[in-house]
């Protein structure tokens, strides 16, 4: 949909001023598309829990390849759906996050080079240097350089996970959908994560301007006509956010929920602080049990389970306190459910794995370097997490099959 200002059959103008004046097209409709156009936020969370979790959970090159493949393939996919839906648009968080990215290669390169000059076991050794030098002297072995690799790896995987998350869901989608009970600490996480990516874009933006100035970048000397426009604009979007906080109501409490009948004001408080910490109480045995009583796990998970199921009642009822509303709620469609269930599939198989196989999970180079085991039902339960790409690729298709029949 576009307006046109400055059409002929707009009132009050002369035929003189219509042919003169150019016509402005406004879009109206330009914008990136938000979750509603690919999936729902829930389905991007369980999504980013089922990729995210084998990330932190292993070493394994081939687990973190694989899951480093699928987050950038949901990435591409996200891309060419939306590049498919809005030409022409630019995604600032995608460019923000690729730098994040290689900030992330970097740091995997440093922890690699300090394992391997701090470590000195393995069997393969590639070169010995003198033992009275501190730290680095002795043996240097591929296995020491190995591991810290491994290590950097996983950064990247979870970084990789974080960026197709960040760039496939909405920020102000996950901050409506975080319990009423979070309201507060969602807003501070939200703000902070897209803190991150809008910096690395405004550094990238100064350089450009700073450059076309005709400023070049030699030294440590050159770093303050970037950081003294960056420190500015900071400080100038954070006073506007706070105004527009403060416009929109956020520094003022909701209107609370009358008290249940029959009881105090108080009382509502000490129930939920009764709930909350049995509940903590009964995870942390639940959690003890389960970790040195493994021949009889039953009863240390049925603990484990009370104790988050008071801790949810708990939490309920917090959030029973305030009221909220929604402008426009999210629709909940088939290929959401498809995805879901073939997402639930993979989380399943992976936290079943970790309680029955765990040595599955587990991968040293130490003591000598060798090639990292692989179980088929692991990497097929890996593979299912490219499943939102699918759907994306299909519709983004669509258009072009269009483009071509006419």
């Amino acid at each position: 949909m576009q307006v046109r200002i400055g059409d002929p059959a707009l009132p009050g103008t002369t035929r003189s001023r219509r042919q003169a004046a150019p016509a402005l097209r406004v879009p109206v409709d330009a914008g990136r598309p938000g979750p509603q156009t690919t999936y729902h936020t829930r389905t991007w969370l369980l999504w980013f829990l089922a990729a995210g979790l084998p990330a932190l959970l292993t070493r394994n090159p081939l687990y973190l390849l694989l899951v480093m493949l699928a987050a950038r393939g949901v990435d591409a996919a996200v891309a060419g759906y939306e590049a498919a839906a809005t030409p022409g648009a630019v995604d600032t968080r995608r460019q923000s996050w690729g730098g994040l990215l290689w900030l992330g290669l970097g740091l995997a390169a440093v922890s690699a080079l300090f394992n391997g000059l701090g470590a000195h076991f393995g069997t393969t050794v590639l070169i010995r240097l003198p033992d009275d030098w501190p730290i680095i002297g002795g043996p240097l072995t591929a296995e020491g350089f190995a591991y810290g690799a491994l290590g950097g790896m996983s950064i990247v995987a979870v970084l990789t996970v974080a960026a197709a998350f960040n760039t496939g869901a909405d920020t102000y989608a996950l901050l409506r959908s975080i319990p009423a009970a979070f309201s507060q600490a969602g807003l501070v996480t939200a703000i902070g994560l897209a803190y991150v990516p809008q910096t690395i874009t405004r550094i990238r933006e100064i350089h450009e301007a700073q450059q076309l100035r005709g400023h070049r970048f030699r030294g440590a000397r050159s770093v303050l006509p970037l950081a003294v426009p960056l420190l500015a604009g900071g400080l100038e979007r954070a006073i506007q956010l706070a105004e527009a906080m403060e416009s929109r109501g956020f520094s003022h409490p909701g209107p609370a929920r009358p008290a249940l009948t029959g009881r105090s004001a108080g009382e509502p408080d000490r129930l939920i602080g009764a709930l909350l910490a049995i509940g903590a109480v009964a995870v942390a045995l639940g959690a003890f049990a389960l970790l040195y009583y493994r021949t009889a796990p039953l009863g240390g998970a049925l603990v484990l389970l009370g104790g988050l199921g008071a801790i949810g009642w708990a939490l309920r009822r917090v959030g029973q306190a305030s009221r909220r509303t929604r402008y426009r709620r999210e629709i909940w469609r088939r290929r959401d459910t498809l995805v879901a269930l073939t997402l639930g599939l993979a989380l399943g198989v992976t936290l079943w794995s970790w309680a029955t196989h765990s040595s599955w999970w587990g991968y040293t180079p130490y003591p000598t370097l060798h090639w990292p085991p692989f179980e088929p039902a692991l990497g097929l339960a890996l593979v299912l997490l490219v499943a939102p790409a699918l759907p994306l690729l299909r519709r983004a298709a669509r258009p072009l099959e269009e483009g071509s029949s006419c």
